[in-house]
């Protein structure tokens, strides 16, 4: 993939990723295959919403390399959050969780260690794991 067809991806992506779309997961997906750092504010800002913390985390790890599943970085599951089916008879989410073996990142300790390491992350440059691609 050339980088004018990954700046392309990113733009389209980013035209996704706002309010109002249906599919933000999915984006948030996306912006972790694309492996292009320029996304990490973004990602930090969505590990807020328990919905899609733990695929911006997945995200994060894709491209950074940075395992969120030892402390600082992994948190505990969100009180009062429910994710897959349950015991309500009357409920009729029958699917399963998609992030359940993903960890919870704890928000700030991420954004800490992105603001003291994202130097090493060049614009506009593809990383996978940590990795220039």
């Amino acid at each position: 993939m050339s980088l004018e067809q990954v700046e392309t991806a990113r733009q389209v992506i980013v035209q996704l990723s706002g309010e109002g779309h249906t599919d933000r997961r999915r984006v948030i997906s996306c912006m972790g295959l694309l492996c292009i750092p320029d996304s990490i504010p973004w990602l930090i800002e969505m590990m807020a919403q328990p919905q899609y913390a733990r695929v911006a985390g997945e995200a994060f790890y894709r491209i950074t390399g940075l395992r969120l599943d030892q402390r600082p970085y992994e948190g505990d599951w969100p009180d009062g959050f429910e994710a897959g089916p349950n015991d309500d008879p009357d409920d009729d989410n029958v699917e399963m969780d998609e992030d359940e073996n993903l960890p919870w990142p704890i928000q700030h300790e991420v954004a800490a260690w992105w603001e003291q390491n994202r130097s090493r992350f060049k614009s506009n440059t593809r990383y996978l794991l940590g990795f220039e691609l």
